[in-house]
């Protein structure tokens, strides 16, 4: 993976990633955001436009950078993530707590203020109805094998007759 640091205007710092994120790159991504965070630089955007793949330990990453750019003052922010990040972002959840933009642009000329919360209902938005086509084609596909399956469920339950 490379990783390049830019120092934009507003005192941001753009981290650019290219590659796979994972156990053996993600210590780069770390030592990246510990040189930004150690200059108190605290505002992060990471550009994910060229990373094609991310493992739980780059993930670990965006948390933990999220947590020490909060509580520096700051903010972390994950711009242009192709669809596969977008889609794992979302699905472990890291949405809900870090903004995700489209563009390194809009992640950059957000307000500070109005960007999280404003991209939070976004995503929240977003993720409410993806759950709800999701449940309603799962309900579809598998209507009676549910019920066999939750009474099957309540017999282990309620333990040996005795």
């Amino acid at each position: 993976m490379d990783v390049a640091v830019t120092d934009c205007a507003g005192g941001v710092v753009l981290v650019t990633l290219r590659g796979a994120l994972d156990i053996d790159s993600a210590p780069q991504l770390r030592a990246a955001m510990h040189g930004a965070l150690d200059r108190g630089r605290f505002s992060v955007v990471v550009d994910l436009g060229d990373v094609d793949f991310c493992d739980s330990v780059g993930l670990g990453t965006f948390a933990y950078s999220h947590n020490r750019c909060v509580a520096g003052g700051g903010h972390l922010r994950l711009a242009a993530p192709t669809p596969f990040l977008a889609r794992l972002l979302d699905t472990v959840g890291l949405t809900g707590r870090i903004p995700v933009y489209e563009t390194v642009s809009d992640a950059l000329t957000a307000d500070p203020a109005a960007g999280p919360a404003s991209n939070q209902a976004s995503n929240q938005a977003s993720n409410q109805a993806s759950n709800q086509a999701s449940n309603q084609a799962s309900n579809q596909a598998s209507g009676p094998a549910d019920r066999r399956t939750g009474d099957a469920e309540a017999t282990r339950s309620s333990g040996p007759a005795g």
